[in-house]
């Protein structure tokens, strides 16, 4: 069975939003304000964190579903990315590619589990 491009992309697209996650961390405590600032900056950190601890997690089973080209690793992967989404408030929107791309993938990959199930019986005599 062939590696899945799409889920490669979508592994890319994952260091992308965990850059842009990371940025947005950076920058909320690079300030020096004390107050009602750094009550919000807690609050989005609050939700932040676990979803980029999720989207970390669900992108080194992608790359590990993308290397040994496992079907089920992509679809845990997937649904990482899904609860990464739904936690975080205001970048949630950048993880939708994740997952439209993750759900292809994970289609293309069981289509082409039935294939090759399908082809190794014709083979046997």
């Amino acid at each position: 069975m062939k590696k899945n491009k799409v889920l490669f992309v979508s592994n890319l697209v994952s260091l992308v939003y965990l850059g842009y996650g990371s940025f947005i961390l950076m920058s909320l405590y690079g300030g020096k304000d004390l107050g009602w600032g750094a009550v919000i900056a807690a609050i989005i950190a609050i939700f932040l964190i676990p979803s980029l601890i999720l989207v970390t997690i669900g992108m080194l089973i992608g790359w590990i579903a993308y290397t040994r080209n496992k079907r089920w690793l992509t679809l845990t992967s997937t649904i990482l990315y899904l609860l990464g989404a739904i936690i975080v408030f205001n970048a949630g929107v950048f993880l939708v590619p994740n997952l439209v791309l993750n759900s292809v993938a994970f289609v293309q990959q069981s289509i082409q589990v039935k294939k090759d199930k399908a082809s190794s019986v014709q083979l046997a005599p």
